[in-house]
């Protein structure tokens, strides 16, 4: 007899075990202090980072994998974080990061001036962030923590905001980094644009359910937070024609058919005025007067940045 998959229910158990598990880690806590004491700032943990992985790479012999550890328990660290804050409060976890992205982590052993920078699995620590990748990638795709649909109009409050925050804080860390100065075919690490694209696809662009049925959804609110915290940069995609191949499309079979008929790649004017289109049913239709609010201040945001280009 096969395994069933675990339901929703059994998944959000699995996953406030593994928080559980995780939080005492030394990562953790640092990053803990970080968003909860006033004292802390982003660049003193990104110090502390710095000693732990220093450390960790003159103490062991297996001195990459050792630094990595580190790498992975702070992406770990900084996502389930950036998950439990309200999106209102990220400020200091996206200044971390940033500060973190520019750090050349040398071998501690030759000294910084003639050290080789430190790599794990092919990539530069830190200022490719190895593992962030990833385990923000992975977290995504648990849709607040239960692998529930983020369309599900029953999925719990708590999840909803997991899920709306996640999408924030990638929003705001994709506000503040400087792409244009990336070489051509790289992205840069902080960069997560095309997740816009894809959290659109589940909001607005959904080929079974329209905007308007699921303006209370966890999806909505995601979709917002994309407009509220990163409307410039998804604006400068737009003049830029910017696109992401097969992986930003809207097919037949993901898309409604306004959308899948113009083949859209990536990031378009059209496309931008059918989400905005897309965002005025679903503000039409809503419910709930705090995410009607939310939709209504994603939309100005989305006209503010038309108006500054």
């Amino acid at each position: 007899m096969s395994r069933q998959p675990p339901t929703s229910e059994q998944s959000w158990a699995n996953k406030q075990r593994w928080i559980s598990q995780f939080s005492p880690k030394e990562e953790f806590k640092l990053l803990q202090d970080l968003v909860t004491k006033e004292e802390a700032t982003p660049r003193d943990a990104v110090q502390q980072v710095i000693n732990l992985a220093s450390a960790a790479t003159a103490s062991r012999s297996t001195e990459q994998s050792a630094a990595s550890l580190v790498d992975y328990h702070v992406s770990l660290s900084v996502i389930e974080l950036a998950q439990q804050l309200d999106h209102s409060k990220h400020t200091k976890l996206v200044e971390f990061m940033s500060l973190l992205q520019k750090h050349k982590h040398t071998d501690p052993s030759t000294g910084p001036s003639t050290g080789e920078q430190v790599q794990t699995d092919r990539a530069r620590l830190f200022q490719d962030l190895p593992s962030f990748g990833y385990v923000e990638l992975e977290t995504w795709h648990e849709f607040g923590g239960a692998y529930k649909n983020p369309c599900d109009l029953d999925m719990t409050p708590q999840q909803k905001h997991r899920f709306a925050n996640l999408n924030a804080f990638i929003a705001q860390l994709s506000q503040v980094v400087d792409v244009e100065n990336m070489p051509e075919g790289q992205l840069h690490p902080l960069d997560k644009t095309l997740h816009a694209i894809w959290t659109m696809q589940t909001a607005l662009e959904n080929k079974s359910r329209l905007p308007a049925e699921l303006a209370d959804s966890a999806a909505m609110r995601a979709a917002c937070m994309w407009f509220l915290y990163a409307s410039d940069r998804l604006m400068k995609n737009v003049h830029g024609s910017r696109t992401f191949g097969d992986n930003g499309g809207a097919e037949s079979s993901n898309s409604r058919e306004e959308y899948a008929l113009q083949g859209y790649k990536g990031y378009t004017l059209g496309r931008w005025q059918l989400w905005r289109k897309g965002l005025e049913e679903a503000k039409n239709a809503c419910q709930d007067g705090k995410t009607k609010a939310l939709i209504e201040n994603a939309l100005a945001q989305m006209q503010r940045a038309e108006r500054d280009e």
